[in-house]
């Protein structure tokens, strides 16, 4: 297995009227047809800042601080909180992502993925990581590449399941890790590709902590 860490992410929330993207990772898993570019963003919106999403993409959007409105059509339809997920299957146009708060700013992740053809077949798909503690939420984002969230408590072992030879990635979002015996916090990113084994082993070790990991059977870089 090959294993490589990313540069440790950095939050930010000291101005209220900006906007600010800072890409962890982007990157191409090409497959046949099966192609597409995945892409880990960090967002910070200011007070009433505007995010838009891309047609034709798959946007996995995770709350770190602050509340976000989701607008379909310049009117807002869901607004959504840190402890839950948006799975935004765009192929209706622009879709606005909103901070509506006149003090402070808002913090969120966005996972865009090209996709051909879209595996999920509604718009939204809502997941609640707070009813589900200490196990994973799996979605299967298009023919190539899986996302799973979760949070877990306490200090206690896990494994995460693996079918074939895999790739994946994984970020911290909130507490503290070790994966595959290597320490993780929040903020850091490490890809294994080449895995030849059927599982990965992860111990939680904070009161509390968010995963959140990619398995793509192409190769991640």
């Amino acid at each position: 297995m090959e294993f490589v860490f990313l540069p440790q992410s950095f939050h930010s929330s000291s101005y209220t009227d900006y906007k600010r993207i800072r890409t962890i990772f982007n990157s191409n898993l090409n497959e046949g047809s099966n192609s597409s570019i995945i892409e880990l963003l960090e967002i910070t919106l200011g007070s009433n800042q505007l995010h838009h999403t891309i047609v034709n993409t798959t946007s996995t959007i995770v709350p770190l601080v602050g509340e976000l409105n989701i607008k379909l059509n310049d009117q807002i339809n869901y607004s959504i909180d840190p402890g839950h997920l948006f799975v935004l299957n765009n192929t209706i146009g622009d879709i606005q992502i909103e901070n509506n708060d006149l003090h402070e700013p808002v913090l969120f992740l966005e996972l865009k993925s090209t996709f051909n053809p879209p595996s999920l077949s509604s718009l939204i798909h809502k997941i609640d990581i707070d009813q589900s503690i200490q196990s994973l939420n799996e979605l299967q984002l298009n023919a190539s590449l899986i996302l799973s969230i979760g949070k877990f408590v306490g200090r206690h072992d896990h494994e995460y399941k693996l079918n074939q030879t895999n790739h994946v990635g994984i970020y911290i979002i909130s507490g503290a890790f070790e994966v595959e015996y290597r320490l993780m916090e929040a903020g850091d990113m490490m890809m294994i590709n080449d895995i030849d084994k059927d599982q990965l082993e992860f111990e939680s070790l904070a009161k509390e902590s968010i995963i959140l990991i990619l398995r793509s059977t192409v190769r991640i870089s």
